[in-house]
């Protein structure tokens, strides 16, 4: 039988261990930002959190896009599919693979965007209010080098 002081222990690691929080705080992210849309008449679809990120200005070939989403090209089509359905994206062939698709934003997936990274300035401006600026940019410097082996991202670029 474990004892409960190591249980208590454990479950204290677990509370602050690094993958939950920052599944947590994904979470809270999401969540404030879909608030943000709505603020602006717009809906969040649930597709557009895992999915949008991975998508290029330029396109990008949907079987990266389920690479860099870490799922199956099915379900990869199929967030696809919810975000068409919303005219966010649209799919066109790949010029250079008769087989693939490159997924493109539409002229109002582009506005949505807009709108979509000025409730992101807002929710990340909250975050600056609650735990400083040097605590935002340390960890934008932190995520960033493992993210992207990058130490120091240059956001306002």
């Amino acid at each position: 039988m474990v004892k409960m002081e190591k249980l208590e222990k454990l479950q204290r690691k677990r509370q602050y261990g690094l993958g939950r929080m920052l599944m947590v705080s994904r979470k809270d992210f999401v969540e404030r930002v879909a608030r943000g849309m709505r603020e602006r008449d717009e809906e969040l679809p649930s597709a557009s959190a895992t999915l949008l990120p991975f998508i290029e200005f330029q396109g990008t070939r949907s079987v990266e896009i389920a690479r860099r989403m870490g799922v199956s090209k099915q379900a990869a089509a199929k967030a696809v599919k919810d975000l068409e359905n919303y005219g966010l994206i649209m799919r066109e062939p790949d010029e250079t693979d008769a087989r693939a698709f490159v997924i493109r934003f539409t002229p109002y997936g582009l506005s949505y965007m807009m709108k979509l990274h000025e409730a992101i300035d807002d929710v990340e401006a909250d975050y600056a209010k609650l735990m400083g600026a040097g605590r935002i940019r340390a960890m934008r410097e932190g995520l960033s080098l493992i993210c992207y082996n990058d130490p120091s991202p240059d956001v306002d670029a």
